[in-house]
């Protein structure tokens, strides 16, 4: 015969098991975002406004069953809300155009000329080089920036790194011979 001292570690020993098994499922009934919109006392509100996609996309699963789902389930009006919504290039593309149509947005090269400190001396060399190369290259785009911690003095925006290397070696010419190629996102020409 068991006694009831045995009968409660048998409860306390099976409890944890339970809660552990239940508890993952009823956390997971709400949705992300409805965990974030959770009012606490004591502490701050979050709202959220968004599309339905954008819910859909977020709180659903991401599995492969869903996604063949969503794309084989295309009624006539999911085709007319895909075509009305804008499309966006990557950012890397070399056929999205800015303003002038000679300047496209992609990776590319420029020559930084100078790279100082924080100093207003610093600031001053930078724009004096910038203006000393912008007087002998005037078809060069040459600018000034701040990059924290340090002021920055560069040169073009060249596609290739041909192109890059050749104005590289008629700044070195010029007596900066700290000149270096860099990388760059962004406009170029």
């Amino acid at each position: 015969m068991k006694t009831r001292h045995q009968y409660v570690k048998k409860v306390f020993m099976v409890l944890p098991f339970c809660l552990f098994t239940f508890l993952p499922s009823t956390l997971n009934a709400q949705t992300f975002t409805q965990r974030i919109q959770k009012n606490a006392q004591g502490e701050g509100s979050v709202v959220i406004h968004q599309d339905k996609a954008i819910d859909d996309l977020v709180n659903k699963p991401a599995t492969p069953n869903n996604t063949n789902k969503q794309s084989n389930s295309a009624t006539p009006q999911n085709a007319r809300e895909q075509q009305n919504t804008p499309t966006v290039a990557p950012a890397d593309t070399l056929s999205t155009f800015t303003k002038d149509p000679r300047t496209y947005k992609g990776r590319g090269y420029r020559v930084q000329i100078f790279a100082g400190g924080n100093s207003r001396k610093d600031r001053q060399q930078a724009e004096a080089t910038c203006n000393r190369v912008k007087r002998l290259y005037p078809e060069v785009l040459v600018t000034v920036h701040f990059y924290s911690p340090r002021w920055i003095c560069q040169a073009g925006t060249f596609r290739t790194y041909e192109e890059a290397h050749e104005m590289l070696e008629n700044v070195k010419a010029l007596g900066y011979r700290s000149a270096i190629i860099t990388k760059t996102k962004g406009t170029s020409r």
